[in-house]
Protein backbone atom coordinates (compact mmCIF):
# COMPACT_ATOMS: atom_id res chain seq x y z
CA UNK A 1 0.00 0.00 0.00
CA UNK A 2 1.21 3.40 -1.12
CA UNK A 3 0.15 6.81 0.25
CA UNK A 4 0.60 10.17 -1.62
CA UNK A 5 -0.68 12.92 -0.36
CA UNK A 6 -1.41 16.25 -2.96
CA UNK A 7 -2.22 19.68 -2.06
CA UNK A 8 -5.14 20.93 -3.60
CA UNK A 9 -5.64 24.98 -2.46
CA UNK A 10 -4.05 24.17 1.00
CA UNK A 11 -5.73 21.12 1.40
CA UNK A 12 -4.39 17.95 1.38
CA UNK A 13 -5.69 15.08 -0.62
CA UNK A 14 -4.20 11.53 0.31
CA UNK A 15 -4.66 9.25 -2.50
CA UNK A 16 -3.65 5.65 -1.23
CA UNK A 17 -2.34 2.98 -3.86
CA UNK A 18 -3.68 -0.52 -2.99
CA UNK A 19 -4.05 -3.31 -5.05
CA UNK A 20 -2.67 -1.75 -8.12
CA UNK A 21 -6.07 0.49 -7.53
CA UNK A 22 -6.81 4.16 -6.19
CA UNK A 23 -8.65 4.97 -3.27
CA UNK A 24 -9.54 8.26 -1.06
CA UNK A 25 -10.06 9.15 2.37
CA UNK A 26 -13.46 9.92 2.10
CA UNK A 27 -13.01 12.85 4.69
CA UNK A 28 -10.35 14.31 2.39
CA UNK A 29 -12.96 14.93 -0.65
CA UNK A 30 -15.42 16.06 1.91
CA UNK A 31 -13.39 18.69 3.16
CA UNK A 32 -12.45 19.76 -0.14
CA UNK A 33 -16.64 19.33 -2.15
CA UNK A 34 -17.27 20.96 1.23
CA UNK A 35 -20.33 17.90 1.65
CA UNK A 36 -22.85 18.20 4.00
CA UNK A 37 -24.20 15.05 5.94
CA UNK A 38 -20.79 12.80 5.32
CA UNK A 39 -22.05 9.84 6.96
CA UNK A 40 -25.70 9.79 5.11
CA UNK A 41 -23.55 10.53 1.80
CA UNK A 42 -20.54 7.06 2.49
CA UNK A 43 -23.95 5.24 2.39
CA UNK A 44 -25.07 5.37 -0.81
CA UNK A 45 -22.11 3.81 -2.33
CA UNK A 46 -22.21 0.28 -3.35
CA UNK A 47 -20.01 -2.33 -0.88
CA UNK A 48 -17.11 -2.81 -3.50
CA UNK A 49 -16.75 1.11 -3.42
CA UNK A 50 -15.87 1.93 -0.10
CA UNK A 51 -13.80 0.44 2.82
CA UNK A 52 -12.17 1.04 6.25
CA UNK A 53 -8.32 1.04 6.55
CA UNK A 54 -6.17 2.14 9.24
CA UNK A 55 -3.98 5.11 8.31
CA UNK A 56 -1.32 7.23 10.26
CA UNK A 57 -2.74 10.96 10.77
CA UNK A 58 -0.45 13.62 11.00
CA UNK A 59 0.42 12.48 15.00
CA UNK A 60 1.65 9.32 13.80
CA UNK A 61 -1.34 7.50 15.43
CA UNK A 62 -3.28 5.13 13.21
CA UNK A 63 -6.81 5.72 13.00
CA UNK A 64 -9.39 3.81 10.99
CA UNK A 65 -10.34 5.53 8.06
CA UNK A 66 -13.23 5.37 5.09
CA UNK A 67 -11.82 5.24 1.93
CA UNK A 68 -13.65 5.37 -1.41
CA UNK A 69 -12.35 4.02 -5.00
CA UNK A 70 -12.18 5.36 -8.05
CA UNK A 71 -15.97 5.18 -8.96
CA UNK A 72 -17.09 6.91 -5.98
CA UNK A 73 -14.91 9.59 -6.49
CA UNK A 74 -15.90 10.14 -10.10
CA UNK A 75 -20.04 10.16 -8.75
CA UNK A 76 -19.66 12.42 -5.92
CA UNK A 77 -17.59 14.46 -8.31
CA UNK A 78 -20.42 14.28 -10.69
CA UNK A 79 -22.98 14.64 -8.36
CA UNK A 80 -21.68 17.72 -6.22
CA UNK A 81 -23.34 21.23 -6.36
CA UNK A 82 -20.35 22.47 -4.64
CA UNK A 83 -18.87 25.23 -6.84
CA UNK A 84 -15.25 23.56 -6.18
CA UNK A 85 -16.33 20.31 -7.69
CA UNK A 86 -15.61 21.30 -11.40
CA UNK A 87 -12.13 22.82 -10.18
CA UNK A 88 -11.12 19.69 -8.29
CA UNK A 89 -12.07 17.84 -10.96
CA UNK A 90 -9.93 19.45 -13.29
CA UNK A 91 -7.05 19.61 -10.65
CA UNK A 92 -7.40 15.96 -10.12
CA UNK A 93 -7.71 14.96 -13.62
CA UNK A 94 -4.44 16.79 -15.30
CA UNK A 95 -2.18 17.21 -11.79
CA UNK A 96 -3.21 14.80 -8.93
CA UNK A 97 -3.51 11.28 -11.14
CA UNK A 98 -0.48 11.79 -13.30
CA UNK A 99 2.07 12.81 -10.56
CA UNK A 100 0.46 10.05 -8.33
CA UNK A 101 0.50 7.11 -11.05
CA UNK A 102 4.56 8.14 -11.55
CA UNK A 103 4.78 8.14 -7.57
CA UNK A 104 3.38 4.62 -7.41
CA UNK A 105 5.49 3.61 -10.61
CA UNK A 106 8.94 4.69 -8.55
CA UNK A 107 7.59 3.17 -5.16
CA UNK A 108 7.01 0.48 -6.93
CA UNK A 109 10.24 0.35 -9.16
CA UNK A 110 12.18 0.29 -5.59
CA UNK A 111 11.06 -3.79 -5.54
CA UNK A 112 12.15 -4.18 -8.75
CA UNK A 113 15.94 -5.78 -8.09
CA UNK A 114 14.70 -7.61 -5.38
CA UNK A 115 12.08 -9.48 -7.63
CA UNK A 116 14.50 -9.60 -10.17
CA UNK A 117 16.91 -11.66 -7.62
CA UNK A 118 14.40 -14.20 -7.13
CA UNK A 119 12.95 -14.16 -10.77
CA UNK A 120 17.06 -15.17 -11.33
CA UNK A 121 17.24 -17.77 -8.51
CA UNK A 122 13.37 -19.59 -9.69
CA UNK A 123 14.88 -19.84 -13.37
CA UNK A 124 18.16 -21.29 -11.50
CA UNK A 125 16.38 -23.87 -10.11
CA UNK A 126 14.11 -24.59 -13.39
CA UNK A 127 17.32 -24.69 -15.52
CA UNK A 128 18.83 -27.52 -12.84
CA UNK A 129 15.27 -29.61 -12.91
CA UNK A 130 15.14 -29.48 -16.63
CA UNK A 131 18.49 -30.08 -17.41
CA UNK A 132 18.60 -32.92 -14.35
CA UNK A 133 15.25 -33.93 -16.59
CA UNK A 134 17.29 -34.10 -19.69
CA UNK A 135 19.91 -36.14 -18.44
CA UNK A 136 17.99 -38.85 -17.10
CA UNK A 137 16.03 -38.85 -20.05
CA UNK A 138 19.45 -39.23 -22.44
CA UNK A 139 20.67 -41.66 -20.17
CA UNK A 140 17.36 -44.04 -20.46
CA UNK A 141 17.58 -44.05 -23.93
CA UNK A 142 21.16 -44.36 -24.11
CA UNK A 143 20.28 -48.15 -22.08
CA UNK A 144 17.37 -49.15 -23.82
CA UNK A 145 19.50 -49.02 -27.07
CA UNK A 146 22.06 -50.92 -25.47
Amino acid sequence: MTEIVKIYRDIPVRIIERDGELWFPFKDLCRVLRCENSSKKFKTFDADEIDTIRLKDSTGRKNRMRIVNESALWAMLINSRSPEAPRFKKWFVYKAIPEAVKEVRRANDKDIPARVQRLEEMSEVFVGLLTGIFVTFIVRMFYEQI
